[in-house]
């Protein structure tokens, strides 16, 4: 894959594919996280929800190993309860991509992440099932590129520019999952000094961003 391609790719797959062996695993974690993130945000399973919320502190590391497994417990008992239950499909498919979520090492099977998170999103209207899937594995190429980057072009950040108003407005998306001050941050990260067009674009371009994305680990030290 060229960085051109990578830019343009439509298949989260073959993304997973170029980060290979150089994705941690927590970013592995969150990007699968953000998909489940958008499934659920259907199904609105409070469960469900709660699963999510300890593995993306997992993937921090603001958690103990024990709760990573009780991650995986929970979100099996919901995919098992539910399984038979034509009605509630989507839920069945947030909760198995959960299960695979709380995997202790995603690495030999990174590629999988997000199928059945897309699944779910197909399911929340009738009509062509596999176009919405292929439209929201689409949708998740952009989570991927938030997450990870460009692995053609890394930034080399300079401590200069993790000032304390960088770090706070950071913090304060991170924890909230509301990145509406990104373009805020590329403003304090250019007043420190930085001169990171790919920096800056990331920070004001539109569209989504969610925890892992890039420049806000890098402004804290996540990366």
């Amino acid at each position: 894959m060229t960085e051109a391609e990578w830019s343009k790719c439509a298949d989260p797959e073959a993304m997973l594919s170029q980060v290979g062996n150089t994705a941690r695993d927590h970013k592995l974690r969150l990007f699968s996280c953000a998909c489940c993130h958008r499934a659920w945000a259907v199904v609105r399973d409070e469960r469900l929800g709660r699963v999510i919320d300890m593995l993306e502190r997992y993937a921090d590391g603001t958690t103990a190993e024990r709760l990573r497994a009780e991650a995986r417990k929970q979100s099996e008992a919901v995919r098992m309860e539910l399984y038979d239950d034509v009605k509630r499909t989507k839920e069945v498919c947030v909760a198995a991509e959960l299960s695979f979520a709380a995997t202790k090492s995603l690495r030999r099977v990174a590629r999988d992440c997000g199928k059945r998170a897309a699944q779910a999103a197909a399911w929340t209207d009738v009509g062509d099932f596999a176009a919405r899937w292929q439209a929201e594995r689409s949708n998740q190429t952009a989570l991927l590129r938030d997450i990870f980057g460009n692995p053609f072009r890394p930034v080399a950040f300079s401590l200069d520019w993790r000032t304390s108003t960088a770090t706070t407005l950071a913090s304060q998306m991170y924890e909230s999952r509301d990145f509406s001050a990104m373009p805020i941050l590329a403003d304090a990260l250019q007043d420190a000094g930085c001169d990171s067009a790919d920096v800056l674009n990331h920070c004001r371009r539109p569209g989504a961003h969610v925890r892992g994305c890039w420049v806000v680990d890098l402004v804290l030290g996540k990366e």
